[in-house]
């Protein structure tokens, strides 16, 4: 017979990843807020290779005050850019 040796793995030190609405939440606590494409651009992974398509990000910052209670301020910026911003 043969005995099977126990092996133990290294722990897994790194930091957990940070959720999507984490990041995004992140970039709208900026002074500058996040756009429409630096949001769709955080979005991208293997199963969303374009990123989130507009209606999602709309859905999402409309849901950030009822579901999370975060107030969010938009608004056009001068090169008609939409942006986003947590409110203070």
């Amino acid at each position: 017979m043969h005995k099977h040796k126990k092996t133990t793995s290294a722990k897994n030190t790194s930091a957990k990843p940070k959720s999507l609405s984490a990041v995004i939440l992140a970039m709208m606590a900026r002074k500058n807020g996040a756009s429409r494409l630096e949001i769709k651009t955080a979005s991208v992974s293997p199963n969303r290779p374009d990123g989130w398509e507009d209606k999602s990000i709309r859905g999402f910052v409309s849901t950030l005050k009822t579901v999370k209670g975060v107030d969010v301020t938009a608004w056009d910026g001068k090169d008609g850019i939409r942006r986003w911003k947590i409110a203070k």
